[in-house]
């Protein structure tokens, strides 16, 4: 089977075969000779830049870098980031290069054109946006010149606008993955750095990391918060260890029903426990003593008519 990573280089090989054939130039150039400047808008998670260095490794470079030919300096690389970084792990000192004559606003626009069909994360659309939007174009004429509609320009700006600077810089050097960087989105600023580092440390993936951002968000106090932050496998494991409620098949219809209900209450008073019996001060169960008796009399009143007590007593 062939690889994603080599499927894509395929697609772009006949691309530029093409392109190159309506008179660009294509031509073997030092990687040192390349204006890498546009890198911070582009994302180099290790395990891209690893799989590009294998498909190097088998297949050689299959289609040319693109880079933007300037009146002065070195030629301005658009695309191929990745592949650099894998030709540079490798040894490699040479690529061949595809150069095109573009303005700024234009070669950023080829950025997200050249890669549209496999995609570059939201965070680095973002990225290029808000690059665009510093050559002058306002957002609706960022919109026109990449095809799209100016709330999808308000979109990428906004995930900015709320995710910390410091992972904006971690994404850029391939620190922190693009996947995981979206999901800490739901979380204030102020709350996305520490939860990132927490992240890292345990090695969590997109799916855990989604499923620790909400376990943070609906915990109930500071200190259950501290919890998930100081032992976030443990609250991984804990949340896994709780599935829903298999129903009985032999109950009626009300009694799956009850049961259904039972699980929940079950789920919820195991949280309380777990989280707020520890953390809880005296001034704390003063107050809330009214609110325990009367769930104490709704078990009673559930039990009774269950039959529990009529049960029990025959």
């Amino acid at each position: 089977m062939v690889s994603r990573e080599h499927e894509t280089e395929s697609e772009k090989a006949a691309t530029r075969t093409q392109t190159s054939s309506a008179g660009v130039k294509v031509k073997a150039m030092a990687l040192d000779a390349l204006d890498l400047e546009l890198g911070r808008v582009r994302c180099s998670p290790p395990a891209r830049v690893e799989a590009l260095r294998l498909d190097l490794g088998r297949h050689g470079q299959l289609s040319p870098l693109v880079a933007r030919v300037q009146t002065s300096g070195h030629p301005q690389l658009l695309d191929g980031f990745k592949r650099l970084r894998a030709a540079r792990e490798m040894g490699w000192t040479a690529l061949e290069v595809e150069c095109l004559e573009a303005t700024p606003s234009m070669a950023l626009a080829l950025m997200l054109s050249l890669n549209r069909r496999f995609g570059l994360s939201p965070v680095e659309e973002a990225l290029v946006v808000r690059e665009l939007t510093t050559t002058g174009l306002n957002g609706v004429e960022v919109g026109r010149l990449l095809g799209r509609h100016k709330t999808w320009v308000s979109r990428r700006l906004g995930l900015l606008e709320r995710l910390a600077p410091e992972l904006q810089e971690d994404m850029k050097l391939g620190l922190l993955d693009p996947g995981i960087a979206r999901r800490l989105l739901a979380l204030p600023r102020g709350n996305q750095v520490e939860l990132a580092a927490v992240v890292r440390q345990a090695g969590l993936g997109v799916r855990q990391t989604e499923t620790l951002v909400g376990l943070w968000r609906r915990a109930p106090s500071e200190d259950a918060k501290q919890f998930v932050m100081s032992h976030p496998t443990d609250a991984l494991a804990a949340a896994e260890s709780k599935p829903e409620t298999a129903v009985d098949p032999r109950l009626s219809s009300q009694g799956q029903w009850a049961q259904r209900r039972l699980g929940s209450a079950l789920r919820v008073l195991s949280q309380l426990s777990e989280t707020l019996g520890s953390g809880l001060k005296d001034a704390d169960r003063e107050l809330l003593s009214s609110d325990i008796d009367a769930l104490t009399r709704q078990m009673t009143t559930v039990r009774s008519r269950l039959g529990r007590d009529a049960g029990s007593a025959s």
